[in-house]
Formats: C-alpha cells, sequence, structure tokens
C-alpha cells in the first residue's frame, strides 16, 4: 500500500497500527519489503523510513487485546457485522476509532480500513467475548501461563483434539 500510495504522492497517508509490540523490528520489516516492491514495479523514486507511518499506541503485547481492542470488536460486530480478531484486526481498528475519536483525520476526510483477515483466532481467544474473562490484565497473565506450559501427552489412540481410533488404523465401515 506505501508503494501504491507514493506512486499518487501519499505515501505517508497510509498508517499502519503495530500489534507486535516489537515495532522497530516491524517498521524495518515494512520499509525493506516496500523499497523492494517500489523497484520491482520500477517506481523511480525512493521510499525512505518516513513513508512507514507505524502508530504504536494500541496493543500490549502479540495476541493480547487491551480494553479498547476489545470495544472495537465488539462496536464493529455489533454496528457493522465485522468481525476482527484481538490479535491483529480488532487492534488496528481500535487505532482506527481512537484516531477519529481523537479528530486526528480532519473532518471530510475518507479513511480506508483494510481488513486483513484474523477472524479464525477469534475461537482461540473466545474466552474474552464469553462471560468467563472480566478483565483483560488477569486474561493476559493466564495466556502468558498457558503459553509457558509444557504440552501434556496424549493418552492413546487420541489425536490433537479428536477422539477415536490412532491414525493409522483404516476407518470401519461403522465409523463412516
Amino acid at each position: 500500500m506505501v508503494v501504491g500510495f507514493a506512486a499518487d504522492g501519499r505515501a505517508r497517508r497510509v498508517i499502519g497500527i503495530d500489534a507486535s509490540a516489537k515495532p522497530e523490528q516491524t517498521h524495518a520489516q515494512i520499509l525493506r519489503i516496500a523499497q523492494n516492491t517500489a523497484q520491482l514495479v520500477e517506481l523511480n523514486q525512493d521510499i525512505t523510513a518516513a513513508d512507514v507511518v507505524l502508530d504504536t499506541r494500541y496493543g500490549p503485547e502479540y495476541g493480547l487485546p487491551n480494553e479498547g481492542t476489545l470495544e472495537a470488536i465488539r462496536l464493529c460486530a455489533r454496528q457493522e457485522g465485522m468481525l476482527t480478531d484481538p490479535v491483529y484486526e480488532g487492534k488496528s481498528m481500535h487505532g482506527m476509532i481512537d484516531k477519529v475519536r481523537r479528530g486526528e483525520f480532519p473532518e471530510g476526510s475518507r479513511v480506508l480500513y483494510a481488513h486483513l483477515g484474523g477472524v479464525p483466532a477469534l475461537n482461540a481467544h473466545s474466552f474474552f467475548f464469553s462471560g468467563m474473562v472480566e478483565c483483560p490484565d488477569r486474561a493476559r497473565r493466564d495466556l502468558k501461563k498457558r503459553r509457558a506450559m509444557p504440552s501434556l501427552p496424549r493418552p492413546s489412540g487420541e489425536r490433537a483434539g479428536v477422539r477415536g481410533p490412532p491414525a493409522h488404523t483404516p476407518p470401519r465401515a461403522n465409523d463412516l
């Protein structure tokens, strides 16, 4: 997007919302990709570090939403029927909504939100929306603990959440 907008003289009007909690690495990666893309499409102008705008205000760390992110996810689902996830899209939507509320876009601006997917991540984070978790801070601690826990061995015949015969056993007619 940076390269496409640069061709039209608007490179710095593409605003990225960092969801990685590693903004320096993310900025460098975006810059490298944009510069390589500019060469491939023969843009005939340089893409500089200043052309990559990355707002880092909207995520505590990768995969963990804050209250603003959860509010943005609920608002989009209720008002627009648009699903966003707490890992990337919810954070970027939180950023856009907050920037609008703060008046960071001039009155009458045309704002394009690029939804890049991520909806399947809602399943992995459903506890934020089921009433099981009241406080995102507590949920963050719990999620960190879960990530640090070693995987338990599966009982014989159990595959990744699927109970039944081991994978090497062909299905029987009664199983179909």
